[in-house]
């Protein structure tokens, strides 16, 4: 008879909530900031706002278990894409960030 075959194994759903707001404090050889992130998640998918230096734009991203990554367009002074990928404990996050391709650093930031 013929092996049955396992279902494949859905991605890890989320295992926190990133809703709310963060305080984040942003590292780079280009210099820090410390600009607020506002996230609203549903089911894996994160939405939300950036605002600071460079300005005010929507973001979009997504979380699976404990690992995270938002991304948002940014025009003016600068063009392109800034990416945001790290982990969070559900009351802390930490990572990478590039900011289109002008910088590279990291950031913790803390749910206020």
């Amino acid at each position: 008879p013929a092996t049955p075959v396992a279902p494949a194994t859905p991605a890890s759903p989320a295992t926190f909530d990133l809703s709310g707001t963060w305080d984040v404090q942003v590292e780079t050889d280009q210099g820090a900031g410390t600009p607020p992130f506002q996230l609203t998640q549903k089911d894996g998918a994160l939405s939300g706002k950036y605002q600071g230096m460079l300005g005010e734009y929507p973001v979009t991203g997504t979380i699976t278990g404990d690992r995270f990554a938002l991304s948002f367009k940014v025009s003016g002074q600068v063009e392109g894409t800034v990416t945001v990928a790290g982990t969070t404990d559900g009351q802390k996050i930490q990572g990478k960030i590039s900011l289109a391709g002008l910088a590279e650093g990291t950031f913790t930031g803390r749910k206020k």
